[in-house]
């Protein structure tokens, strides 16, 4: 767990509380780097939201610049874990996702 990354989320302004609470879990299970790969599932459970509402979360933190995602797939083409690298400062060097 990164804790420099959770504290650093919890002080995002202008977020709504969904949003927060998905930045917050992400950031709580990132490692020193600020990278995660949480089932979705996982992250619902522990926010306490449909799965649909973390996707939505994630889209909008990620156009926000405070998380970028990683889409990944098998060599069979088939969708593995997406890894999840959380910016609570915004990304470095203002670089687009």
């Amino acid at each position: 767990m990164s804790r420099s990354h959770y504290n650093a989320a919890r002080h995002v302004p202008g977020l709504v509380r969904w949003q927060r609470s998905v930045l917050e879990a992400l950031a709580d299970r990132a490692d020193a780097e600020g990278r995660t790969w949480p089932r979705l599932a996982d992250v619902a459970a522990r926010v306490g939201c449909s799965e649909v509402s973390v996707r939505r979360a994630v889209q909008a933190l990620e156009a926000a610049g405070l998380v970028q995602v990683e889409r990944r797939h098998r060599a069979d083409g088939s969708r593995a874990s997406n890894v999840y690298t959380v910016f609570p400062g915004g990304l470095p060097g203002g670089l687009d996702a």
